[in-house]
C-alpha cells in the first residue's frame, strides 16, 4: 500500500492511522460468508501492511473437533502450513500463558536480529485464539499500534463468534431437522401398526442415534406401581433386557420423573442431590441423562430415557423430541390398548353371534345384508360368505323374501322394533321363525339400518300342541270310568293331530292281546281297518308292531317305511296290497305301561299327510301312551277296589254279626251263671219264708227277708252292670289312652272301685290302630268286672309297659285270687276269661292270666309294636 506524502509527517501519519483503522473496522463485512482460515489470512495480510510488521501469527483453536489454524506472515517469506507450524512452536510460549512476565523479543526466525514481540487476545480470555506480531523496530509495538493490533483482533473475534452462531444454529436446524425426521418416521412406523414390542426396540434406536448417547431405555410402570421393568433398550448390558426392574421411588431417574410428572434432565448424575441414581446407571458409567413419562389412558405407561457416560447439557429441542417420541409411544401404546379391547369386544361379540342357535344378521337400508351369523346361514341353507352383501330375493324363495321385505319396511316406518312370525321351507325343510327386527342409527339419529334376531320355534310349537293334546287326553281319560271308551277317545283325539291312524291294543285275560280302538278322519277307512283286522287278526309272536313292543316293552319309530318291511309284514299277497293301499308313510308302536307293568300297545300311523316321525314325536305318543295305560290301570284298580270294598262291607257284616252273637251268648251266660240263678234262689227262699210266716216264726222270717233284700240287691248290681258295658261304647276317633282314661273314671264313679293307672314307658307306643284300641279297651272292662265281682276287693291297677319289641298292659288286684288250672277243661271253662282271650288274639295280641288263692289276680295283653 502506497501512502501520498502531501501532508506533513504527522498529519499524514494520523491521517494514516485512521485510515488503517477504517480498514480494520470495515474488515468484518467483508468477511460475511468466509471461512475462518481465509478470514485469518486476510487479517495478516491487512496488519503486515497497515503495520509494516515483519511478523505475524495468528492461532484460532475450536475450529473444528480436534482441529485449530495456524496462520504466519512475513515479509518476502514463504508463508505455508510448514512455515506457520515451526513460527507457531517458536511462539509456544506466548501460547499458553496469559503471563506478562515473558521476554518481549525473539530471534528472527528467518533473519537476523531479534524481533519485538506483542500479542493481543482473539476474544476474552483468548476464547478463539490469539494474534503475535513482531517488528524489528525498536519502539515497537507503539499505543497506536497496540491498539490497532487489538482492534484486529476483537474484529475476528467477532466475526469468528458470529461464524460460531451460524453454525450453532446451523447445527440446531439439522438437530430439529434430524429429530423431526426421527419422530415422523417412528410415528409412521407407529402408524403402520408395527407390533408394540418392535416399536418399542425402533424407538430406543432412533432416540440413541438421533441424540447421540450410548444408551437409552423404556421403562413399564408394573401393576403394583412399586417398579419398574427394563421393556426395551440400547446399549446395555446383555440379558437386561426384559428382566431387570427399577425402583419407581427417588431411588431412580425414572421413579423420580414420575413423582414430579415432568421431564428430568440430569447434567451430572455423579452429584445429583434430587434422587438416588439407581444402580443400572452407575454399572454403565452414565453421567448426564434425560428422561420424559409415557403416559397412559389411567396412569403412566412408564418413562423414556435416554442417557450418556459425557457430561453433556441437554438442550430444550432434545426434551420435546424425546417428549414427541414418548408421546407416539403412548399414543401407539393406547391405540393398542383400544385395538386389544376392540378385538376382545369384537371376539365376545362374535362368540355370542356364533355361539346362538338363533339367526343374528344386520342390514342396511337397500336391505342388503351386513352381518349373518351361522346359524342364520344354516337357515337359510347357503354359507354366510353367499348371503353377505346379497339381498333377499337372491337368498331367499320369491314369496319369502317379498314377506320379509314387507316386515322390515314396517320396522323402518315406525322406527321401533317390531316382533314377527312366519313359516319357511328351506332345503325341503319347514320351519316356524319367530323374529325380532328393530332399527338402528348412525351418531346423528339416523336410522340406517336393521337388526334382527330369528328363533327356530318349531320345537316350540311341536311342544305346544303335543302339550294341548296331552291336555285334552287328559280330560278324555278322566271322563269315563270304561276303560274301554277312553282308550277310543283317545285314539279319535290323536287323529288328525298326531297320526292319520291310530289303534289301541289291550292283553287280554288269556294274555294275548285284541284291538280296543281304532281311529281316522275317514269312517270308510276305520271300517276297512276293522274289516283287516278281522282278516288277518294279531299274530303274538310277531316279531315287530304291537305284539313285539307289548313283549318287549319297548316303542318302535319307522321314520320311513321300506318296502321291505311291508313284505316282512304282510301274510299274503293280498295282505300286502291292502298294506300298501293305506300308503303308510311313517309309524310309532309305543307300549301302554303303567306301574311297571305293560297293559298293551298303542300304534300311530301317518299316511295321507306325509308326515315323517322323529325323536320328538316318539317321545309325545310315549307320553300319551303313559297316560292312557295310566288310566287303564286305574279304571281296573277302581273297579278292583269297588268289588273288594264290597267282599269287606260283608265280611263286616259278617264279623259284627259274629260279635253280637258271642255278646248275646255272653250276656246269656252272665244272666244264666247270676241273675236267672239269683232269681230261682229268691223264689225257693220266698217259699221257705211263707212257710216259717204261717208257724209264726217271725224271727226267722226276718232274717230270712234280709237275706232276699242283699240277694236283690246284688242282683240288681249284676244287672245293673251289663246295662253299663252295653251302653258303654267305645268313642269313634278317640285315641286308646282317652278311651281307657274316660272308662276307668266312669268306673270309678258307678262302683266305687279305686283304679290307679301307671305309665311306665313312652305314651305314642299306646297309639294302636284303629281296630286293636277297642277290643283292647273291652278287654280291660271284662278284667275289672272280675275284680268287682270275685276278687272281693275295692281297688285295682292298670300298668302300662314295655318288653322288647312289646307292649304290655297289666290288671292286677290283691284279692282272693283263685286257681287257673281249675278253669281247664271245657266243663269248668270261665265263658268271661274266654272272650277275652278270644278278643286279644283277634287283634294278634297275646293274653295271659296268673293267679293263686289268697294272693290275688294278675292279667297280662302284650301287643307287638311291629
Amino acid at each position: 500500500m502506497q501512502v501520498v506524502e502531501s501532508w506533513p509527517d504527522e498529519t499524514q501519519t494520523l491521517h494514516r492511522r485512521l485510515r488503517d483503522l477504517v480498514t480494520l473496522l470495515a474488515m468484518p463485512g467483508a468477511w460475511t460468508n468466509r471461512d475462518p482460515h481465509t478470514i485469518a489470512e486476510d487479517l495478516a495480510d491487512v496488519l503486515i501492511n497497515v503495520l509494516s510488521l515483519d511478523l505475524v501469527y495468528i492461532f484460532i483453536k475450536d475450529i473444528s473437533p480436534r482441529e485449530i489454524l495456524e496462520i504466519a506472515r512475513m515479509p518476502d517469506s514463504a508463508n505455508g502450513r510448514g512455515q506457520a507450524r515451526r513460527i507457531g512452536a517458536l511462539l509456544e510460549p506466548y501460547l499458553n500463558s496469559k503471563k506478562p512476565s515473558l521476554p518481549h523479543s525473539i530471534s528472527n526466525p528467518v533473519g537476523n536480529g531479534v524481533l519485538h514481540i506483542t500479542t493481543a487476545p482473539i476474544g476474552q480470555d483468548r476464547d478463539y485464539g490469539i494474534v503475535i506480531a513482531g517488528s524489528q523496530r525498536p519502539d515497537f509495538p507503539s499505543e497506536t499500534e497496540q491498539l490497532l493490533l487489538s482492534i484486529g483482533a476483537s474484529q475476528i473475534a467477532i466475526t469468528l463468534q458470529q461464524l460460531n452462531l451460524l453454525k450453532e444454529a446451523e447445527e440446531d436446524l439439522k438437530a430439529q431437522a434430524s429429530q423431526q425426521t426421527a419422530v415422523a418416521e417412528l410415528g409412521q412406523q407407529a402408524l403402520a401398526g408395527l407390533d408394540l414390542p418392535a416399536l418399542m426396540d425402533e424407538a430406543v434406536t432412533c432416540v440413541a442415534q438421533t441424540l447421540q448417547v450410548e444408551y437409552c431405555k423404556v421403562l413399564e410402570l408394573l401393576p403394583d406401581g412399586q417398579k419398574l421393568l427394563l421393556r426395551a433398550g440400547v446399549g446395555w448390558h446383555k440379558g437386561l433386557v426384559g428382566r431387570t426392574t427399577v425402583d419407581a421411588g427417588i431411588d431412580s431417574q425414572a421413579g423420580y420423573t414420575l413423582l414430579v410428572d415432568e421431564p428430568v434432565v440430569v447434567e451430572d448424575l455423579r452429584v445429583e442431590t434430587r434422587f438416588k441414581g439407581p444402580a443400572l446407571l452407575h454399572e454403565h458409567g452414565v453421567i448426564s441423562g434425560l428422561s420424559v413419562i409415557i403416559q397412559g389412558q389411567e396412569r403412566p405407561f412408564g418413562v423414556l430415557g435416554a442417557h450418556t457416560t459425557k457430561k453433556r447439557v441437554f438442550t430444550q429441542d432434545d426434551v420435546h423430541f424425546l417428549q414427541a417420541a414418548a408421546n407416539i409411544l403412548a399414543a401407539a401404546i393406547e391405540r393398542k390398548r383400544v385395538e386389544a379391547s376392540l378385538q376382545a369386544s369384537n371376539n365376545l361379540l362374535q362368540a355370542i353371534i356364533e355361539g346362538t342357535t338363533d339367526a343374528i344378521f344386520v342390514k342396511d337400508l337397500q336391505g342388503r345384508y351386513l352381518v349373518m351369523n351361522s346359524a342364520g346361514a344354516d337357515i337359510i341353507g347357503k354359507p354366510v360368505e353367499e348371503i353377505v352383501g346379497q339381498i333377499d330375493t337372491d337368498v331367499l324363495p320369491a314369496k319369502m323374501a317379498r314377506i320379509v321385505k314387507k316386515e322390515d319396511q314396517r320396522v323402518l316406518e315406525i322406527g321401533r322394533p317390531e316382533t314377527f312370525e312366519m313359516s319357511i321351507v328351506t332345503g325341503g325343510k319347514k320351519q316356524i321363525l319367530h323374529s325380532l327386527k328393530a332399527p338402528y342409527w348412525d351418531m346423528n339419529g339416523n336410522i340406517i339400518g336393521i337388526i334382527g334376531v330369528s328363533r327356530d320355534i318349531s320345537e316350540l310349537k311341536q311342544v305346544e300342541a303335543g302339550q294341548r293334546l296331552l291336555a285334552e287326553a287328559g280330560k278324555i281319560l278322566a271322563d269315563s270310568i270304561d276303560y274301554s271308551t277312553r282308550l277310543a277317545n283317545v285314539a279319535q283325539l290323536a287323529v288328525p293331530e298326531l297320526a292319520d291312524w291310530c289303534a289301541v291294543y289291550i292283553i287280554d285275560e288269556e294274555e294275548s292281546y285284541r284291538q280296543v280302538a281304532v281311529a281316522h278322519v275317514d269312517p270308510a277307512k276305520v271300517e276297512l281297518a276293522r274289516q283287516l283286522q278281522q282278516r288277518y287278526p294279531p299274530d303274538i309272536n310277531a316279531k315287530t308292531g304291537p305284539a313285539n313292543v307289548i313283549r318287549t316293552g319297548q316303542s318302535e319309530l319307522y321314520p320311513e317305511i321300506p318296502e321291505t318291511l311291508l313284505e316282512a309284514t304282510a301274510r299274503d299277497a293280498e295282505h300286502l296290497q291292502l298294506i300298501r293301499e293305506l300308503q303308510i308313510k311313517s309309524a310309532m308302536v309305543t307300549p301302554l305301561i303303567a306301574r311297571g307293568r305293560t297293559l298293551g300297545a298303542m300304534t300311530f300311523i301317518s299316511a295321507e299327510s306325509g308326515r315323517h316321525y322323529d325323536q320328538h314325536d316318539l317321545a309325545l305318543a310315549e307320553e300319551l301312551a303313559r297316560r292312557a295305560a295310566l288310566a287303564v290301570e286305574n279304571a281296573r284298580l277302581y273297579q278292583a277296589e269297588q268289588k273288594a270294598r264290597q267282599e269287606a262291607e260283608a265280611a263286616q257284616q259278617h264279623l259284627a254279626l259274629l260279635a253280637e252273637t258271642r255278646e248275646r251268648n255272653r250276656l246269656a251266660q252272665e244272666l244264666h251263671d247270676n241273675v236267672a240263678q239269683a232269681l230261682g234262689y229268691l223264689n225257693l227262699k220266698i217259699g221257705m219264708t211263707n212257710m216259717l210266716l204261717e208257724q209264726g216264726e217271725l224271727k226267722e222270717v226276718k232274717a230270712n227277708l234280709q237275706e232276699l233284700k242283699n240277694v236283690i240287691s246284688e242282683a240288681y248290681t249284676d244287672v245293673r252292670e251289663e246295662i253299663f258295658n252295653l251302653r258303654a261304647k267305645v268313642s269313634v276317633g278317640l285315641g286308646f289312652l282317652e278311651m281307657l282314661d274316660r272308662y276307668i273314671d266312669k268306673y270309678r264313679r258307678f262302683y266305687k272301685l279305686d283304679i290307679q293307672l301307671v305309665k311306665d314307658t313312652d305314651e305314642t307306643l299306646f297309639e294302636f290302630p284303629p281296630e286293636v284300641g277297642p277290643q283292647i279297651i273291652r278287654t280291660i272292662q271284662e278284667a275289672l268286672i272280675n275284680v268287682r265281682k270275685h276278687a272281693k276287693v275295692d281297688k285295682a291297677t292298670i300298668r302300662l309297659w314295655q318288653e322288647g319289641d312289646q307292649v304290655c298292659i297289666t290288671v292286677e288286684d290283691k284279692g282272693q285270687g283263685f286257681d287257673p288250672a281249675k278253669l281247664t277243661g271245657p266243663e269248668n271253662s270261665s265263658f268271661g276269661l274266654q272272650i277275652m282271650r278270644e278278643r286279644v288274639r283277634s287283634v294278634g295280641g297275646n293274653f295271659e292270666i296268673e293267679s293263686k288263692p289268697g294272693q290275688g289276680t294278675r292279667i297280662v295283653l302284650r301287643y307287638s309294636i311291629n
